[in-house]
């Protein structure tokens, strides 16, 4: 518990906040007060496993759910091999126009 808000964390890792939020301390986007608990939604996509509240702030530990990978010839790429395909394709594209 906070000076004057609450948080809690489901069993499926999600945040619920509620009080005061006069210092936007709930990570509604806003100022105003929620009485029944309310989802903190700026924290969509992440599964929340622990919480820690200070005066006005609230610190969230957890986990970041992959992004969906584009996927060639069976293989998931990472960001960073996208990024070298999509480069190389052009590159390649560039040598074939000076030829």
């Amino acid at each position: 518990m906070g000076h004057s808000f609450g948080v809690a964390v489901d069993s499926k890792g999600i945040a619920w906040a509620w009080g005061a939020n006069q210092k936007g301390e709930l990570g509604t986007g806003d100022f105003d007060p929620r009485a029944p608990p309310y989802p903190i939604l700026n924290l969509k996509g992440k599964k929340i496993s622990q919480l820690a509240c200070g005066k006005d702030f609230v610190v969230a530990l957890g986990k970041t759910y992959p992004k969906k990978q584009k996927k060639i010839s069976g293989k998931q790429l990472s960001s960073s091999e996208k990024r070298h395909t999509r480069n190389s394709s052009k590159e390649k594209q560039g040598l074939r126009n000076l030829t």
